[in-house]
C-alpha cells in the first residue's frame, strides 16, 4: 500500500503497515471521558431503549419546526427520515426552554456549549449546527449530568426562585434516594424546607437515625402540608 495492485494485498498492507501501530499507540494518548463512559453503562442504555419511542417524537417534533407551518401533514418519524430533519441550536434551545432545562437548571450559555460539544463529536451529517438523532440521545444525557452538577449551587444560592427548585426536584425525582438524599443535595434540600416530616421537623439525614424517619420516610414538603 498504496502501490499494490491486489486490492486484499493492499488492504492488509494497510492494515498492518498504518492503522495497527497506530491503534496499539493511540490509547496511550486518548483522554478518558468518564461522562460518557456513565452514558455507556447498562442502567442508562436500558432507561434510552425503553424511552426511546417517546425521544423520537420530541426530536422529531423540534426538528421539524420549520415544517409545521408549512403543512397540514402530521409529522411523524417517518417524516424525519423521509426528509433527513435535524435539530439546529435555535431548536434545541427552544426545547429546554419549553421543558424548563433553561434557565432553570443551566444557562442558555452552558446548555449550547453541551450542545456544540456533542454535536461536533458525532458530526455525522457532515453539517456545522446539526444534530441527528444518536447525537441527540447522547446530548440528553450530557444535558442531565451538567445539570445534576449544577443543582448543588443553585441550592446554595439564597437568590434562586421557586421555579429552579422545582425543576432540580423533579430532576432528581427518579434518582435512586440513596445516591442523593443522604448526601449533599439530600442536606441542601432539608435546609431549603423541603423533605420534613407532618410536624414540621426535617428528616434525619441517616435512615434509622430516629423514629421520625420510620414514621415519615421521605416525605416531601408538598405532602405533608396535604395531609396537615
Amino acid at each position: 500500500y498504496p502501490a499494490a495492485a491486489n486490492r486484499d494485498v493492499a488492504y492488509r498492507a494497510l492494515m498492518k503497515n498504518y492503522v495497527s501501530p497506530n491503534a496499539l499507540a493511540y490509547p496511550k494518548k486518548m483522554e478518558p471521558e468518564p461522562d460518557l463512559d456513565e452514558l455507556l453503562s447498562r442502567e442508562c442504555v436500558n432507561a434510552f431503549t425503553k424511552h426511546d419511542a417517546a425521544m423520537k417524537r420530541v426530536y422529531g417534533h423540534y426538528a421539524t419546526l420549520n415544517m409545521t407551518s408549512a403543512t397540514t401533514k402530521k409529522i411523524t418519524w417517518a417524516t424525519v427520515v423521509e426528509t433527513g430533519s435535524t435539530m439546529n441550536h435555535d431548536e434545541f434551545i427552544t426545547f429546554c426552554i419549553n421543558f424548563e432545562i433553561v434557565p432553570q437548571l443551566l444557562t442558555k450559555a452552558d446548555a449550547l456549549c453541551v450542545f456544540n460539544e456533542v454535536e461536533a463529536a458525532n458530526d455525522a451529517d457532515g453539517e456545522v449546527d446539526e444534530m441527528v438523532y444518536p447525537a441527540f440521545v447522547e446530548l440528553l444525557g450530557q444535558l442531565a449530568l451538567s445539570a445534576f452538577a449544577n443543582v448543588p449551587p443553585i441550592l446554595k444560592n439564597p437568590r434562586t426562585d421557586v421555579s429552579a427548585i422545582e425543576a432540580c426536584k423533579r430532576l432528581i425525582k427518579p434518582v435512586p434516594k440513596e445516591l442523593w438524599f443522604y448526601g449533599t443535595i439530600g442536606r441542601l434540600f432539608r435546609r431549603r424546607g423541603y423533605f420534613v416530616g407532618p410536624n414540621g421537623s426535617c428528616i434525619p439525614a441517616k435512615q434509622g437515625a430516629g423514629p421520625a424517619d420510620e414514621r415519615y420516610p421521605y416525605k416531601d414538603r408538598d405532602a405533608a402540608a396535604g395531609k396537615a
